[in-house]
């Protein structure tokens, strides 16, 4: 897929390459046309397809393939991270749901190899627990419960519990238009995960994305009991989309 300047600085530098050094070795890759620069007024930059080939082969032969594709993978956890940042303080806007649909091509990647890259397991938690808006922005929401729940071996008892969190209340929230059983179940377990840390909004979230689904999987009462206790953690400074989580959770329950 494309890839903005500052993720190729983000991958590319090292103790040999500083970020300007990767500006200067782009510019000069932009120049022979292989590497192409699209979109306005902020580029994104691709590969043409030979010369990705070429360039996998010659880094395969250098012996650092490993080391590029963790350090592409931490890159993205980093960007997708902001993402999730942006979305609870500020909300979801169309723009921002752009810049994450770009990155698709860049999550499948990146699940793809910490899926069975040792000693990855927390990046993998984590890769996958903030890839929401990249999902919701391509809808592919099937998909993405598909590649989340294929991770679930990756947790660890040691990991930060706002990681692991934050990996269930992805399910669920990928799975509130499916009739899967796991992200009903993903949605209590994110709630009580919530609980312990004390995040209200995040706790917000699992509560009515199980009340949604407690259509299927739950009872009336079961319902009225998390939309009632999401209700009272609430607070007017959330952004709208979040708040109008609960009126449609309040539909659900009618």
């Amino acid at each position: 897929g494309s890839f903005t300047l500052e993720a190729a600085q983000h991958v590319v530098q090292d103790a040999q390459i500083d970020p300007w050094a990767a500006l200067d070795h782009l510019g000069a890759l932009f120049d022979k046309s292989l590497v192409l620069a699209e979109g306005d007024p902020v580029p994104r930059y691709r590969l043409l397809e030979t010369a990705r080939a070429y360039a996998l082969e010659r880094l395969a032969e250098a012996g650092e393939t490993q080391a590029m594709m963790r350090r592409h993978a931490e890159a993205l956890r980093q960007l997708l991270t902001a993402f999730e940042r942006e979305d609870q303080e500020k909300g979801v806007t169309r723009a921002g749901m752009g810049v994450a649909a770009a990155e698709l091509d860049n999550l499948r990647a990146a699940l793809a190899w910490v899926a069975t890259a040792p000693g990855c397991e927390e990046l993998a938690i984590a890769l996958a627990g903030n890839s929401l808006r990249v999902w919701n922005a391509t809808f592919q929401l099937s998909e993405g419960m598909n590649r989340c729940l294929a991770l679930r071996q990756h947790l660890r008892d040691d990991m930060p519990l706002s990681v692991v969190a934050r990996f269930w209340l992805t399910i669920a929230r990928l799975g509130i238009y499916s009739t899967r059983r796991e992200s009903f179940d993903a949605a209590g377990t994110a709630a009580q995960l919530y609980r312990q840390i004390g995040d209200a909004s995040r706790l917000f979230d699992a509560l009515l994305a199980g009340a949604v689904q407690g259509v299927r999987f739950g009872t009336a009462e079961d319902m009225q009991r998390a939309v009632a206790e999401a209700a009272r953690l609430e607070r007017p400074d959330w952004p709208p989309r979040q708040r109008a989580f609960l009126e449609f959770a309040r539909g659900r329950v009618f």
